[in-house]
């Protein structure tokens, strides 16, 4: 008797882990999905997904029954603003037989009809998954405000700006500096030596960048993608220095560039601000499009 519990406990226990595994994967895609659709403005199949018995605790700490309740709430929420989800990701996750059970969090930006965007704001939250006959529901939801790191924060203002820069987002670039006659923008501009732009000071910055929104020169900046890397952020009290490599694409051609990039942030009323920036191109080992392409 004893030997075969010995041999049947463990092969018992790989069972229960192999389902707990597959559930999981089920419901990570499921959290997928929902907030694959969640990023454009579609709650449907997180609705789809609610428990009939489920409450969701809303980050302004409301409680809702059931999912008439929720989906009322959140279908006024929605209409009144815009939501651009930045990220999400699940921290972790448990799954005990029909139970599963963790903790996760997203990153989003709002835009409240007619008025400016709001900054990108961080929630947190805990969820309760429940298996009825066969098929996992949502069955608790608990959000709340989560406090991003500084490294965090910085490294969505630097990119943030960056993308605000290709889209020619006027309102959102400027957003991310601050607006101080202290502020260096430094960049080389070819190949040959000493070919170096500087701007001081925020209100000259802001016209140039201003005009070359407008005009472009003939590489558009949409035309542009890029990939960073070796990321150094140093924080030190309300002041931060970065430093990253970024390659740049152009799209249109094929070719590509490396760049090393600095940036030095202050925390001014709370929010990390660009106040001097770098990028020093590697014109001469660039990438050509026909040396892209052999």
């Amino acid at each position: 008797m004893i030997r075969i519990l010995l041999v049947t406990l463990p092969l018992l226990m790989m069972d229960l882990s192999l389902k707990a595994s597959s559930d999981s994967s089920l419901i990570i895609q499921h959290y997928h999905d929902i907030w694959d659709a969640f990023a454009d403005i579609d709650f449907d199949p997180w609705y789809g997904r609610l428990h009939k018995d489920a409450i969701i605790h809303t980050a302004q700490d409301q409680k809702l029954h059931g999912p008439q309740d929720i989906r009322n709430y959140y279908d006024e929420a929605k209409a009144g603003l815009t939501m651009v989800l930045l990220d999400w990701q699940i921290t972790s996750l448990t799954v005990w037989q029909d139970i599963a059970f963790g903790t996760a969090t997203y990153s989003a930006s709002f835009t409240p009809h007619g008025k400016d965007p709001v900054e990108a704001v961080d929630i947190g939250w805990d969820f309760v998954w429940k298996k009825d006959n066969g098929d996992w529901s949502i069955f608790r939801e608990f959000y709340y405000p989560s406090t991003p790191s500084d490294q965090h924060q910085i490294k969505q203002v630097v990119n943030r700006e960056t993308q605000a820069f290709y889209d020619r987002d006027f309102t959102t670039w400027k957003k991310c500096f601050a607006h101080s006659p202290d502020l260096v923008w430094t960049v080389t501009n070819s190949n040959k030596p000493g070919d170096v732009i500087t701007i001081r000071g925020w209100s000259s910055f802001q016209d140039k960048v201003k005009g070359w929104m407008k005009n472009p020169p003939s590489r558009k900046p949409s035309n542009l993608n890029s990939s960073r890397d070796r990321w150094n952020i140093q924080v030190r009290g309300d002041v931060a220095f970065i430093s990253f490599s970024d390659l740049h694409y152009d799209k249109s051609s094929g070719g590509h560039i490396e760049v090393t990039d600095t940036r030095v942030l202050e925390k001014l009323d709370g929010q990390w601000r660009i106040i001097q920036l770098s990028s020093l191109f590697d014109f001469a080992d660039a990438i050509s499009a026909s040396q892209s392409k052999n």
